[in-house]
């Protein structure tokens, strides 16, 4: 088996599992190889982004010169992301 990478309809970048001798054309018909679905968090985060950046007083692009956007970003959506990931990976260690 191989793993192919191939953009969908929607323009997001898939990953499927195909035969070898199989062209790389299949690969939408293959098996799927999927992140954890985020689409949630990046609709929450929205709000909560916002607020983290007022809360640290990030009105300008030379407020940002603190280092505090990286913090933020993590709070309000790297942190959720990695959580994702591992509600997946119990997911699959029961199966």
């Amino acid at each position: 088996m191989k793993k192919v990478t191939w953009e969908d309809d929607n323009g997001k970048l898939r990953v499927s599992l195909i035969r070898n001798d199989d062209s790389d054309d299949f690969a939408k018909f293959g098996i799927p190889i999927e992140i954890p679905d985020i689409s949630d968090i990046l609709e929450e985060a929205k709000v909560e982004l916002h607020n983290q950046l007022i809360e640290r007083e990030l009105y300008s692009f030379d407020d940002l010169q603190s280092g505090s956007l990286t913090a933020a970003i993590n709070v309000s959506i790297r942190n959720k992301i990695v959580q994702k990931y591992r509600e997946l990976k119990k997911v699959m260690e029961e199966v």
